[in-house]
């Protein structure tokens, strides 16, 4: 998948998120962050299969390739890390509120 691609899954997943978030009820900050976070942790995971695929695929004699992938996956994996950090709780709390609404 190109990086064209993986900016359309993005937005495609974000609209997606954020139709469901609203179907919950949950309030328009929750839909924007969670939404944006969980779009975002998508394409990035997609990206970081990408990266580590390429990583497998490179000879280990090749050490400037090794280590412009490995760049590469450090910020993928920095990338992944904020959006974890950011929407862990938020998605808690939508699950929470789903159990206390049954």
């Amino acid at each position: 998948m190109v990086k064209s691609d993986l900016i359309e899954v993005n937005v495609q997943k974000a609209r997606e998120l954020e139709r469901l978030l609203e179907t919950l009820g949950c309030p328009d900050e929750v839909i924007g962050k969670l939404g944006t976070d969980l779009s975002d942790l998508y394409a990035g995971a997609v990206r970081y299969q990408q990266l580590l695929d390429n990583v497998l695929k490179t000879p280990p004699h090749d050490r400037d390739r090794l280590n412009d992938l490995l760049v590469d996956l450090h910020v993928e994996m920095g990338h992944l890390r904020h959006h974890l950090e950011k929407s862990v709780e938020l998605v808690w709390d939508v699950a929470v509120d789903l159990e206390v609404g049954q």
